[in-house]
């Protein structure tokens, strides 16, 4: 089809002018030329002509000169496709758009003025701190995630003031919109979260930079000179500043403290001493180091005064002491510095006597008897240490696990370590298990003997086909006084299976593991060829002696560190008469955990 030539376009829109009196235009309106990525943005193409009887239409709708496909989700339009929307506009959206009209009769096509949409990307900030020396330089910088070229300005704050401006010296922000900001001669008051905000036409969003200032160690706080009484425990600070942090030692008479034993325990770089003896009286300093340097602390002299006297009592045993040389209405009894409070175990009688009834561990530390001088003077007059020794406290047993593996079951058992030793070095700890099966009736026992810098034993479970069998066990520790304490009881019922799957991975054995075979399967392997009737009387025989072992409820110990042979560990079962005391401080059968297995 042959151009129009200039002057048939002319002589068209004369004939237009003439017919309707007036003349089409049209206006694009944006909602807003700046959008964020994601937002919506919405066009209006707004109509005007002189003659109402005129009707003209939206033909269609461009971008950068071409045309838009409308039927696209991306877009929606109204009926008369004088206004459009972009819901959750991109990055391709970005350009110049124009919409076009023309009388519905026909005629010439009328373009609207373009109008600019500028997508912005969502400002996601990557504020990347930095650490060094004190002393040197550092830079932060504080990026868009996705490199929005519409980002303006970069504003850099510490502790709310802004710091990259002239004014402010030790600062200096450069880089593209100022972000990256180096903060120069780095000192430990410049250390912290450095806040900066991303600035575009639409929006502003912030993160933060941490400056970390590294510097060798700085004590705070050294230990301080004290006296303290034998028995008392004593508190040593060392506080250190340092970054990275610092690596806190402790020496007493140009000793480490951890080659001195147990007694000396150093958590968070402080030093606490248990039981202080005279021996420990000396010279303590604590030493802080890091990858930048070595700070050593003042000295400082403890001194533990050895009482004028010594008591020992029995646990639950009764005593009384006196004040020698002085009146009994001007003595005034203290125990580890506080005035005595009177309890059930020990008071201050009439004569200014302390007396103990049935004295527990509670009691033991310094007692000192002051005298009231005339003029209202306090006067230390003598000091006694009282030790009371007795049982410990009772570890804390509970069943952890529970595995199997070919035909037996393996119960792991973990348990905590006692509070307090009762005045004695802790030995041993015997962990006791009493199997039962059908009526209660019990078909094994054994005994286990574990060092007492363990806290987990394993034992082996034998199965007995189509049998449910109810496990009992607890754990016995010893000290070296001679004195013992039980646990809370673990039960573990086990009911075999026909074909156990094998999880050997999940055991753990003991090395120390003392396992005595079921005394059932020993006696029926010596059975083993002999005529019917015979193992018929070795069963009953079996039976009867686990009841009597069963009514003495108790089982013997195993001699420490020595493994016995089968023969032994049989007549161990039958002669249980050491351990059958009753035990001091035995939980109730409240504190029994059940675990049942599937």
């Amino acid at each position: 089809m042959p151009a129009a030539s200039p002057l048939s376009s002319v002589l068209l829109f004369l004939s237009y002018i003439q017919t309707d009196a007036g003349v089409p235009s049209v206006r694009l309106r944006v909602s807003s030329p700046y959008v964020t990525e994601g937002k919506l943005a919405a066009f209006s193409c707004n109509l005007t002509h002189a003659s109402p009887s005129a009707t003209l239409v939206v033909t269609h709708w461009q971008r950068d000169g071409e045309n838009l496909t409308l039927d696209n989700p991306h877009y929606s339009i109204n009926a008369a496709m004088t206004e459009l929307f972009i819901r959750a506009v991109r990055q391709s959206d970005n350009g110049s758009y124009q919409c076009f009209i023309r009388p519905s009769g026909g005629g010439q096509t009328i373009g609207s003025n373009a109008v600019a949409l500028h997508v912005l990307a969502r400002i996601k900030v990557n504020a990347v701190g930095a650490s060094v020396l004190i002393g040197r330089s550092a830079t932060l910088s504080c990026l868009s995630v996705d490199d929005d070229v519409h980002v303006s300005l970069v504003f850099w704050s510490f502790r709310g003031k802004v710091v990259n401006n002239a004014r402010e010296r030790g600062y200096r922000a450069h880089g593209k919109a100022a972000m990256y900001l180096t903060v120069k001669n780095v000192t430990r008051e410049k250390a912290g979260d450095y806040k900066c905000t991303l600035v575009n036409p639409v929006k502003q969003l912030s993160g933060f930079a941490r400056l970390a200032v590294e510097y060798p160690p700085v004590i705070l706080e050294g230990p301080q000179n004290k006296t303290v009484d034998q028995g008392s425990a004593v508190e040593l600070r060392c506080n250190v500043s340092a970054f990275p942090l610092a690596d806190i030692k402790w020496t007493v008479n140009n000793t480490w403290v951890g080659l001195l034993g147990q007694r000396f325990v150093v958590e968070n770089g402080q030093l606490s001493i248990r039981n202080a003896h005279v021996k420990d009286s000396g010279s303590y300093w604590c030493i802080a180091n890091n990858s930048h340097g070595v700070a050593p602390s003042i000295k400082a002299h403890i001194d533990v005064r050895a009482p004028d006297a010594y008591l020992t009592l029995k646990f639950g045993q009764n005593a009384t002491l006196s004040c020698p040389h002085a009146e009994s209405e001007k003595i005034v009894w203290t125990f580890k510095g506080p005035p005595i409070v009177q309890t059930e175990h020990v008071r201050v009688n009439s004569r200014a006597q302390v007396v103990f009834t049935k004295a527990t561990r509670d009691q033991t530390g310094i007692y000192q008897c002051t005298y009231i001088s005339p003029t209202g003077e306090y006067v230390p007059v003598h000091r006694i240490s009282v030790t009371v020794e007795g049982p410990p406290s009772a570890p804390h047993l509970s069943a952890a696990s529970v595995t199997f593996e070919s035909n037996a079951a393996w119960a792991e058992l973990h348990w905590t370590a006692p509070l307090h030793d009762g005045n004695f070095p802790l030995s041993r700890y015997v962990a006791h298990c009493f199997p039962s099966g059908k009526n209660g009736l019990i078909i094994d026992e054994t005994t286990n003997s574990i060092r007492v810098l363990e806290t987990t034993v394993t034992f082996s479970v034998p199965y007995r086909d189509g049998m449910t069998h109810l496990y009992k066990f607890f754990i016995v520790v010893y000290n070296e006084g001679g004195y013992r304490n039980q646990s809370n009881s673990v039960f573990v019922s086990v009911k075999p299976t026909a074909s156990p799957s094998p999880i050997a991975s999940n055991v753990t054995v003991t090395p120390s593991l003392l396992y005595s075979p079921p005394l059932s399967r020993s006696l029926l392997a010596v059975a083993i060829g002999l005529p019917t009737a015979t193992v018929t009387i070795l069963l009953v025989i079996l039976i009867v002696a686990k009841f009597i072992a069963r009514s003495r409820d108790c089982t013997s110990e195993l001699p420490r560190n020595r493994k016995i042979s089968k023969t032994e560990q049989v007549m161990e079962s039958f002669s249980t008469n050491s351990n059958c005391a009753s035990e001091p401080n035995s939980p109730s059968d409240l504190d029994e955990v059940f675990l049942r297995l599937p």
